[in-house]
């Protein structure tokens, strides 16, 4: 090897030092900038926790559910009169009235309705009696319109819970 052969270094281009530059300022500023832009402000509230499933009436004689039966009845009653003021439409009062009945069946069986399909409902016999009222409010609840009053859906809604 000569030493004609032997080459200079050849130098990056003059943009390479900036970029290189900002790819470590960002490596260190871009958590803190994170931590910063999502932490609460002291005028920010943290959304309303959903209200707790009623628990179980102490047993008595005549009725062990008395209790439940009426805290059912009344959300049912605060849902219709909801959707007479205008402030939830028939997809609203749908999936609220959703809501009671897996509450209601929850208290009444035990079984863990929450998260039930209506697939779960139809094989479970211990919710049988809501599964037609859950088939029923799917479409207001989850379709692309959702039409009707609910008139009926609300009278089923307080017989199921008034007979069960």
């Amino acid at each position: 090897m000569g030493a004609a052969e032997i080459a200079d270094p050849v130098a990056y281009a003059w943009y390479w030092t900036p970029i290189g530059v900002l790819l470590l300022l960002s490596v260190v500023w871009l958590p803190v900038l994170i931590v910063l832009l999502t932490r609460r402000r002291p005028g920010d509230r943290p959304p309303a926790p959903r209200p707790a499933p009623t628990p179980p009436a102490a047993a008595t004689p005549t009725d062990p559910y008395a209790a439940a039966r009426a805290a059912h009845l009344a959300r049912i009653d605060d849902l219709e009169r909801r959707v007479r003021a205008g402030e939830i439409d028939t997809r609203g009062l749908a999936l609220g009235l959703r809501d009671v009945l897996r509450d209601f069946a929850a208290v009444r069986t035990g079984a863990a309705t929450a998260a039930m399909t209506e697939a779960d409902a139809r094989r479970d016999p211990r919710v049988a009696r809501i599964v037609s009222l859950l088939e029923r409010t799917t479409s207001p609840a989850f379709g692309p319109v959702s039409r009707g009053s609910g008139k009926v859906a609300l009278r089923d809604a307080r017989q199921v819970v008034t007979t069960w």
